[in-house]
């Protein structure tokens, strides 16, 4: 317990960390790029000024409002205070709304009346340091994020990269402008007016339909669109929300399920070709979430099952018949000798990495999802019957590990039970027999 809540702390302290440098960096920024645009009188410092300082309003309005969003229901707030942030996301998208009306003015009339940019060497200096900076400030947000799988901190990492491509777009439009193209200065602004504009109607579009509870599926794939390598148009997208009192019943956070198109329609087709009729198309995660309601454990504590595949692998967790949590694992049952030298130095070095990352996992599971400790893990049969480390793993974790056989808690007839090495195959199917919802 007392190691538990060490890493609790630490996890604590390290997103604390990530944050304040995220907020002191964007307030370091704001100053030495608002002293540039007054120095040189160029537009386009003035459209990265306004970059930062939505930088800067951003964590200091989600540190204030999101505050009050995840306190818990109240008398006065039956289902807590989770519409808080919405209305944040309304009150920054009017915000950047406003900017980038500004930015266009100045941008049109720098192109139609271009002018010469002075003192552009201060410019480009602060727009290096900037880089520089920022730069920094995304190694430390990559390394807490390896730390701590922080979503938060993720999406801010994401955010801060693209400024990178920003402050060089900065240094182009300042190298153009010393009379190699007037106009370039001008341009450049309008590019970043019509980009925040862009990102503001994103904004309102995901507050007001979080705010009015409908049509969320819609909101969802305009995110997602950013996120994913795939056209929007070519995937199927599905949402399921984590029940209520997930992360201390402080917000709401649900899961999006993306699959391709093409995929789906020809694993349809497949089955339609051996004649099938298919009624309902699931998600792995949730077909063994189907095998694991039979788990005894399932009505009153948690359920943990860890999935190897070859090359990668993924730690899934239940209770009360909902997945509460799905973190992949940058590691697969390869990774692990099966010859003569077994459990060698570099296969124990393998378990050292595999339990590091179940018991982030459990970690998180328990301090920042609201959960209780999960009380056994399984191992989800592996492809390959000559791996083996559920003993060292044990060692490691001080906890139960017990090997998955389905046979145990599911009725199979006498010649239709699948032993262990055809489960590591058929496990989606079997789960999708014991789907309970119709």
């Amino acid at each position: 317990m007392k190691q538990t809540e060490k890493q609790v702390k630490s996890y604590e302290a390290l997103v604390r960390m990530a944050a304040f440098a995220a907020t002191g960096t964007a307030l370091l920024l704001v100053i030495m790029k608002l002293y540039a645009w007054f120095v040189t009188d160029a537009s386009a410092m003035l459209a990265s000024s306004t970059d930062s300082m939505l930088d800067l309003f951003a964590s200091i309005m989600n540190v204030i409002i999101l505050r009050y969003a995840l306190a818990p229901a109240d008398d006065e707030h039956k289902f807590g205070h989770g519409k808080a942030e919405s209305l944040a996301g309304l009150v920054q998208a009017a915000f950047v709304l406003g900017s980038a009306i500004l930015l266009l003015i100045n941008g049109v009339d720098r192109v139609i009346t271009p002018k010469d940019i002075v003192h552009s060497e201060v410019g480009i200096w602060v727009t290096v340091i900037a880089i520089i900076l920022t730069l920094l400030l995304v190694i430390l947000q990559k390394y807490v994020i390896k730390q701590t799988d922080s979503v938060a901190i993720s999406a801010d990492a994401l955010h801060y990269q693209s400024d990178l491509f920003l402050n060089l777009g900065v240094l182009a439009a300042l190298f153009l402008s010393q009379g190699y193209w007037l106009q370039a200065d001008g341009v450049f602004t309008i590019g970043v007016g019509l980009f925040l504009m862009i990102g503001a109607g994103k904004i309102i579009w995901l507050s007001v339909y979080h705010l009015m509870d409908s049509e969320l599926t819609e909101a969802v794939r305009w995110r997602l669109n950013d996120l994913i390598s795939l056209p929007i148009e070519d995937v199927v997208v599905d949402i399921f929300a984590l029940p209520e009192d997930a992360y201390h019943g402080r917000m709401k956070i649900l899961y999006a399920a993306v699959a391709s198109k093409e995929v789906i329609n020809k694993a349809l087709s497949f089955v339609r070709q051996i004649g099938l009729n298919n009624k309902v198309v699931d998600i792995y995660e949730m077909s063994l979430r189907n095998i694991a309601l039979n788990l005894p454990e399932m009505d009153f504590g948690t359920v943990a099952l860890l999935r190897m595949q070859e090359n990668q692998g993924s730690m899934l967790m239940f209770s009360h018949e909902s997945l509460y949590l799905t973190r992949q694992i940058e590691l697969g049952y390869s990774s692990f000798a099966t010859g003569g030298g077994a459990f060698s130095l570099d296969n124990e070095v393998m378990i050292d990495r595999l339990a590091l990352d179940i018991q982030r996992s459990l970690d998180y599971y328990e301090s920042q999802l609201g959960k209780g400790v999960a009380n056994k893990i399984y191992i989800l049969p592996l492809g390959d019957e000559n791996v083996h480390f559920k003993d060292e793993l044990e060692t490691q974790l001080h906890a139960p590990v017990l090997h998955f056989d389905c046979r145990e808690f599911v009725s199979f007839a006498p010649d239709v039970g699948p032993n262990i090495h055809d489960q590591a195959y058929c496990l989606p199917a079997i789960g999708a027999v014991l789907r309970r919802e119709s």
